[in-house]
């Protein structure tokens, strides 16, 4: 049972397990890319749900069924960023959210 609750349970807004996880998803698979420069770093989690891993789609069936999500450290800063609603936002420990 604790499997299927994992995420939950790490990403608690009222036990505060971990407040530094600011992502998981343990229903998708998939791989991240990482594009490095001297101003940041961003990693782009690509991922398609975990009971497709075994299903044989076509390629374009494949391609539609991927989602990503953009994270990113900036030179110098120890915050974590996300890219949601077209824009960079900050992970925010203390609020257990984006900001």
């Amino acid at each position: 049972g604790l499997a299927y609750g994992i995420d939950q349970f790490f990403q608690s807004k009222e036990d505060k397990t971990n407040p530094h996880l600011a992502f998981s998803d343990s229903t998708q698979n998939g791989f991240v890319t990482i594009e490095a420069t001297n101003q940041e770093l961003i990693a782009t989690y690509h991922m398609i749900a975990g009971k497709l891993a075994t299903e044989d789609l076509t390629e374009q069936e494949l391609a539609t069924e991927f989602s990503s999500e953009r994270f990113r450290v900036v030179a110098g800063s120890h915050g974590l960023q996300s890219y949601r609603d077209d824009t960079w936002k900050t992970w925010s420990p203390e609020q257990l959210d984006w900001v």
